[in-house]
């Protein structure tokens, strides 16, 4: 199994009832491993592997997908992953009471796996290849717009970063992606979010370290986030129990973590 003893390494279990567990590598930290990364995708993902311009890029995509699977088939102790997707893109794990999300950004990947009935996840990197700014409109709700114009000029770019993952985030586990327009819902952290037609979800900041920032949106019974980076490549201090846990705290409900 791609990436097994990785896993294994850094502590990688089932998540426990109300966690959310998320996964942060890289895929530099996998030369080498690309052509066993392909071996555990489907067809259709090693055609779209096929599809990328750019074979760094390719590159991520096959990590990301085999590390995925190869998570998922630890989690649920079984060789068959029964990963299915909606017509929107939402992956699904039908049967066995989890739920699951993917992001990649550059050569990062992040990977959330949770005890629920859904779970989004988002990373982005830190600073963005593009300014947000001039996006805002089309990303932000009449109130989040105001409420970032009225921050200091060097602040707003990340404001709305950190934006841009909690809505991307929230989309991914509403099941609709970009198919729901980013600036009819808001995106607050750390609050119940109650959208007509959706259940009521909560977003997580994540602990992702620097050149990154990252999102998790998820039912409100998931009140504690756990981010495992791969110890390869995200170097984290190690804690007494052997594991290399970056981020083990309960969030408290009500409690900001926008």
């Amino acid at each position: 199994m791609f990436a097994a003893d990785t896993l294994h390494e850094a502590g990688f279990t089932r998540p426990r009832a109300g966690e959310a567990l998320v996964l942060l590598a890289s895929a530099t930290d996998f030369t080498g491993e690309f052509n066993a990364a392909r071996m555990m995708l489907d067809d259709s993902e090693r055609a779209r592997a096929g599809r990328f311009r750019f074979a760094r890029d390719a590159d991520t995509y096959l990590v990301a997908h085999a590390l995925w699977r190869s998570a998922l088939s630890l989690a649920l102790g079984t060789y068959h992953v029964p990963l299915t997707f909606s017509e929107a893109g939402q992956p699904m794990l039908p049967g066995t009471g989890l739920a699951t999300s993917l992001s990649h950004t550059g050569h990062f990947i992040a990977i959330a796996i949770a005890v629920a009935a859904t779970v989004g996840l988002d990373i982005e990197r830190d600073p963005p290849r593009r300014k947000l700014q001039a996006l805002a409109p089309s990303i932000c709700t009449p109130r989040e717009h105001a409420a970032v114009m009225a921050l200091a000029i060097d602040a707003r770019e990340d404001a709305l970063l950190a934006l841009w993952t909690r809505k991307e985030a929230l989309l991914k586990a509403y099941g609709t992606g970009l198919r729901m327009d980013p600036a009819t819902i808001d995106a607050d952290g750390g609050i119940e979010l109650a959208h007509p037609g959706h259940a009521t979800l909560r977003i997580h900041a994540l602990d992702t370290g620097p050149s990154l920032k990252g999102a998790l949106a998820a039912p409100l019974h998931v009140d504690t986030v756990t981010t495992l980076p791969l110890a390869r490549v995200l170097a984290r201090p190690v804690t007494p129990d052997g594991l290399s846990r970056s981020y083990v705290q309960p969030i408290a409900p009500g409690s900001s973590h926008a």
